[in-house]
């Protein structure tokens, strides 16, 4: 039997985070492409070695990573560790919240996907399109009235700015040697003995972070703790806000779930909720449930209500942005097509704007409600909705009600109350 000594192995392949060492740039177009070759972007191949490559992928990632950072706090976002009133040396995982929250009336909350990098909302995006399109900064300029979508820049300097809280349900993991917390597929790129020893192991104890070992608790610890305020807390959210949830696929089922399981205590806070490819269905929901007992029956039947009329769902499809498709009577609300036709990742970028309209109907109207449309299509048809204005009190809103509705994408309020796209 043969084996070989540590020091014959083949060291483990560094790369330095850092464009420039790595031998590229951020062009004009806010694409990052090679400086050996200006119309070249990234390339995943470089070695037959697939460990070589993941390293280099990873390196080009963590820049990636570091550009969106550094413009997201330029936008005036900031930082928070959870759980609170820990330092950032200490294990945390940290959190994106805007300045003034405390004071906001209106926060939407982004529960990104599971698998997302801090931030980044597509790599594939990210590199064929720009920074700012594959990540959420342009999301977060819209909201924060910074983007040239907004039609009317006069318009959006009236209204109050919403506030803004990012979860981080990836970098759930804290490496040690780092001090620094990172995602699964990071963890797997750290460095190791040598290129042929298998990734560290994950110490629950050591490597986790209290309040947040998975992303149900990280889901539940941003409702108990940032969202709500508890004695001995810094308050963080205004305790009267009200909270527009986006979120997606298990994350936004999950969130879908603590709301559920949680009802009673949120049903006056939340102002609606956009799901993005969510993996759920209706019924899962109450799997905990007495529906014998008359409490939960009637609990069951107000959050239906909440879900089929404050709720709305965006998914993968190859019909047009906004496309009504089937599936209301599994998921319990809407269910619209998300401009996007090949990657569920991608779904996000596609529809945000519909999504921040959608939103701005629902802030300015507790009476909204989305349509109940009961479709009898096969799985493979679809049908163009009609959306009704925002209403209050059964009455179609004043111009000037209409007025305080702020719009990002390509929809109107019209003459006749209806919601249209804008040609």
């Amino acid at each position: 039997m043969f084996r070989r000594l540590s020091n014959t192995l083949p060291p483990d392949p560094t790369f330095p985070t850092d464009l420039d060492k790595l031998g590229y740039f951020v062009n004009e177009n806010d694409l990052i492409r090679q400086k050996a070759n200006p119309k070249q972007g990234y390339q995943y191949k470089i070695n037959r070695s697939e460990r070589v490559n993941d390293a280099y992928k990873e390196a080009m990632n963590a820049c990636s990573r570091k550009i969106v950072l550094e413009r997201l706090l330029e936008l005036g976002l900031q930082e928070l560790p959870l759980p609170l009133n820990v330092t950032r040396d200490t294990k945390h995982v940290p959190i994106l919240v805007s300045k003034d929250l405390a004071t906001k009336k209106h926060t939407i909350v982004l529960f990104p996907d599971r698998q997302n990098d801090p931030g980044i909302l597509a790599y594939r995006v990210l590199g064929q399109e720009g920074i700012n399109i594959g990540s959420v900064i342009n999301l977060v300029k819209a909201i924060l009235g910074q983007s040239s979508t907004t039609p009317d820049a006069t318009l959006s300097q009236d209204i109050e700015t919403p506030g803004l809280v990012i979860a981080n349900p990836s970098q759930l993991i804290w490496y040690r040697r780092g001090a620094r917390p990172v995602t699964d597929r990071e963890w797997l790129c750290l460095p190791r003995p040598s290129a042929v020893h298998e990734a560290m192991r994950i110490d629950e104890v050591e490597n986790r972070v209290e309040g947040n070992k998975n992303f149900r608790e990280h889901i539940q610890y941003i409702f108990e703790h940032v969202l709500y305020t508890n004695d001995g807390e810094p308050v963080i959210c205004c305790p009267e806000a009200k909270f527009s949830i986006i979120g997606q696929e298990y994350v936004g089922s999950e969130v879908m779930q603590y709301l559920t399981n949680n009802w009673l205590g949120w049903h006056n806070r939340i102002n609606c909720v956009a799901l993005i490819n969510p993996q759920h269905e209706l019924s899962e929901l109450f799997s905990t449930f007495d529906l014998t007992a008359p409490g939960d029956i009637a609990e069951k039947e107000e959050i239906v209500n909440f879900i089929a009329k404050r709720t709305r769902a965006y998914r993968l499809s190859q019909r047009p942005l906004e496309t009504l498709l089937t599936g209301r009577r599994k998921l319990g609300c809407n269910i619209y097509a998300a401009g996007e036709i090949y990657y569920e990742e991608s779904c996000l970028i596609r529809c945000w704007p519909s999504v921040l309209d959608w939103i701005e109907l629902c802030r300015v109207s507790d009476a909204f409600a989305e349509p109940a449309f009961d479709i009898n299509l096969s799985d493979d048809e679809e049908a163009e909705p009609k959306i009704r204005s925002p209403r209050r009190n059964g009455r179609p809103l004043t111009e000037e009600e209409q007025g305080n509705v702020r719009f990002h994408g390509n929809m109107e309020v019209t003459e006749t109350g209806t919601v249209a796209k804008a040609e």
